[in-house]
């Protein structure tokens, strides 16, 4: 299927509620599976990840197919080796190019058996029975920082804790913040020391919870509002107060344009008669998922940007670095890597009408980012735009409401 997407007026004005946030969502599952009492987990992500989640807690095959949920497979693996449950855990062959190695190595320290199936370091694998004993391990925390969040969502209930040492260094911090602060809602202290974490045998308390909306989602209507001439976009179940490290895109687009306002919901305007800066940078190395939306906003805009801290991209869902470079060259936009690990957009004008529609490479995230170029061209095509069910299922409906004009064929 592909999809042609248009907004001849270049403005946008509406309210919408924000999907829940399935990192958060994903978090909570795994601490309800954990804890001795149930309790209620209210406004759960619709996303296809959080789906597969909750749906494997509950399932007792011997095989999970977790398709390409990186946070649901890496969780999922911690979790199976805790409680001693044979099961195989495998995906698409998106999710069998990214590595599981350094997971499955701190886990074997702590007693876990793990086989690797196919190629060494990478799913699908086969957990074995064996149940976790061990109290030291050490990973690497500069691949994926799912790998230190699975470790400690588990350390409470391994039984004598668990004594962690971060080798290298930290990536997406953020995102390590954000799951020490979800178990300290649920009851669990957690000590982190320079390089090291230290996590007590505690029991999770059960509480009812409601999920709160995605910054991560937000971050596409951000991004809308900065190529628009004129916008205001009202956000629901959003706030800068959250957990999540991706609200810092309130900062960042504040660069293009993008003034923020919290009042009960938030609020985002395009402020008038605003010009950029003719250089801009940022370094992503601890919000890797909003390097897409700022590298299509710079290039949208014309803006010369840089974009470093990109170590994470290339084993993403796809290789999002290769990914959006590709794409935005196809558009005709002056877009090159650098040193493996960082992007630069230079200031270009695009053609109006697309030769070629853009490919998402199976990833939600490209095509959520390059729907926004659609200000800039007279219509743009994408390829697979079901891919967003693994985030954000109900975006093509909420632009529709937004006044966008949506195709969608064979």
């Amino acid at each position: 299927m592909i999809l042609r997407l248009r907004n001849l007026k270049r403005s946008i004005f509406t309210e919408l509620a924000i999907p829940a946030s399935k990192s958060i969502s994903n978090r909570c599952l795994i601490i309800q599976a954990l804890s001795d009492k149930e309790f209620e987990i209210r406004n759960l992500a619709p996303s296809s990840d959080t789906i597969l989640m909750k749906d494997a807690l509950s399932n007792d095959g011997s095989e999970l197919n977790l398709q390409n949920a990186g946070t649901t497979f890496r969780f999922l693996t911690a979790y199976m080796s805790l409680v001693g449950r044979e099961v195989t855990l495998t995906g698409t062959d998106d999710m069998k190019r990214r590595p599981i190695g350094p997971l499955v190595d701190a886990l074997k320290q702590l007693g876990a058996s793990i086989d690797y199936l196919e190629k060494e370091n990478y799913p699908p694998i086969k957990i074995n029975s064996n149940k976790l004993h061990g109290f030291k391990a050490s990973v690497s925390a500069n691949i994926s920082s799912q790998y230190v969040s699975a470790l400690l969502l588990i350390a409470p209930c391994l039984p004598n804790g668990l004594e962690l040492e971060l080798k290298g260094e930290i990536l997406s911090r953020p995102y390590l913040e954000m799951t020490i602060a979800l178990m300290k809602e649920y009851g669990v202290e957690v000590a982190w020391n320079s390089n090291t974490l230290m996590v007590q045998p505690q029991k999770y308390i059960a509480k009812n919870t409601v999920i709160e909306g995605d910054w991560s989602s937000a971050s596409y209507w951000y991004g809308l509002a900065a190529l628009s001439d004129e916008a205001k976009i009202t956000l629901k179940n959003l706030s800068t107060k959250s957990v999540q490290g991706d609200k810092v895109v309130a900062e960042m687009m504040k660069e293009f344009g993008v003034d923020t306002i919290e009042n009960g919901d938030l609020v985002i305007k395009k402020a008038k008669d605003f010009k950029p800066k003719e250089n801009l940078s940022f370094d992503f190395r601890q919000y890797p998922d909003l390097a897409l939306t700022v590298a299509v906003v710079a290039a949208g805009l014309g803006v010369n940007c840089e974009l470093t801290g990109l170590h994470a991209l290339p084993i993403k869902e796809s290789d999002r670095l290769q990914a959006v470079c590709t794409e935005l060259q196809k558009l005709e936009y002056d877009c090159s890597i650098i040193n493996d690990n960082a992007l630069q957009v230079k200031a270009s004008k695009p053609i109006l009408e697309p030769k070629e529609l853009v490919n998402t490479y199976h990833d939600h995230r490209i095509a959520l980012a390059f729907s926004l170029l659609n200000f800039e061209h007279r219509y743009l095509e994408i390829e697979e735009p079901d891919v967003i069910n693994k985030s954000y299922p109900n975006y093509w409906n909420d632009l529709k409401e937004a006044g966008f004009d949506l195709k969608f064929y064979d």
